[in-house]
């Protein structure tokens, strides 16, 4: 189990992670302590409305103890007369601010927990459901927590509610990780910045590079078009590649006649085969760093490495088995078949 004494010295690359996952613990176990404190107040005020409410029965109760039952009968109506013939009850300045869909609270969710005997509404009166009908008599109140919350604790039940909704937490003991989305993301920012984000899904687009075609390209350094780039037409997703070096032989390979091409790019549909291999859900690109922009930080696939290896440079193969080693994974190697 992880603690503060087993955080990695700085400089090891799983200190950062280590420190994240006690900051997620600690803040767990404040949000934890929160919630305990105001569940013990809801409680509290609950049991406090229920008492009152047991006291104002018991003084009914001692008072028609000695009546007769057609004594009761009539006392009965007579309360139900005095009872419809209340004037309306005047909404405060605060519940007339609030819209009334929004001010009613219904018997589902942490309402009914904190209720547990308004259930037996139902059954007690025949009804199939307990809940707010249009149809309702003017005056008539409803219950809400204020019910059982004092002025000061108004708030309390929103914030409790809140809490509930954040108790669905990912464990901490890995981080989820999905290269996917990643190089995704870094190649629609590349493709945007290219002009190409819409011609790039379309196999059967050609173009050449031209910076010049766009007003206040500013691109980082290894993402400059190359002469190749600049002169023969290619498929736009040649250039979203963090590597000129890859973009420029890629490009002249593609221009020559398919029997010229090595086998892995001689067919019509090479280059969908090689935005598969890019893509890859577990041999695929990966991006190390927060910079997706650096071609330092890309890391090449065992699936693009099978198909496309003639296309890279040493450097490149060697900073993306560093990637990998760092990560735990094998290193790039060649499968026959």
């Amino acid at each position: 189990m992880l603690d503060s004494n087993s955080v990695p010295d700085r400089g090891d690359p799983d200190r950062k992670r280590a420190l994240n996952v006690l900051a997620q613990r600690r803040y767990r176990q404040r949000k934890r302590d929160r919630m305990l404190a105001l569940e013990g107040k809801v409680r509290a005020a609950s049991t406090t409305s229920k008492a009152h409410g047991r006291t104002e029965v018991l003084s009914v109760s001692e008072k028609r103890s000695d009546s007769t039952p057609e004594e009761n009968v009539e006392t009965l109506r007579s309360d139900l007369s005095a009872s419809q013939s209340i004037a309306p009850i005047t909404p405060s300045p605060r519940d007339a601010a609030m819209d009334p869909a929004s001010s009613a609270m219904s018997m589902s969710g942490w309402c009914a927990a904190a209720m547990p005997w308004a259930g037996d509404i139902d059954s007690g009166l025949g009804c199939s459901s307990w809940r707010q009908d249009d149809s309702v008599v003017e005056g008539s109140a409803l219950i809400t927590f204020d019910t059982f919350l004092s002025p000061s604790d108004a708030d309390l039940g929103q914030e409790l509610h809140g809490l509930e909704t954040l108790q669905f937490t990912f464990p901490d003991d890995a981080l989820l990780d999905v290269p996917l989305l990643q190089v995704l993301k870094a190649g629609i920012s590349i493709a945007q910045m290219l002009g190409c984000e819409h011609s790039m899904w379309d196999p059967n687009t050609l173009r050449v590079f031209d910076a010049g075609e766009i007003p206040g390209l500013i691109l980082p350094p290894n993402l400059e078009p190359t002469e190749v780039q600049k002169r023969i037409p290619h498929h736009p997703l040649f250039d979203i590649l963090p590597w000129p070096s890859i973009r420029s032989k890629l490009i002249c390979i593609f221009a020559q006649p398919p029997e010229a091409r090595p086998p892995s790019a001689r067919d019509p549909l090479a280059v969908l085969q090689m935005a598969y291999d890019i893509d890859d859900p577990v041999e695929g690109f990966r991006i190390a760093g927060a910079d997706g922009f650096d071609g330092g930080n890309w890391e090449i696939g065992q699936a693009f490495f099978r198909n496309w290896w003639w296309a890279l440079d040493r450097a490149i193969v060697e900073r993306s088995n560093a990637l990998r080693a760092k990560r735990g994974a094998d290193r790039l190697r060649f499968v026959s078949g």
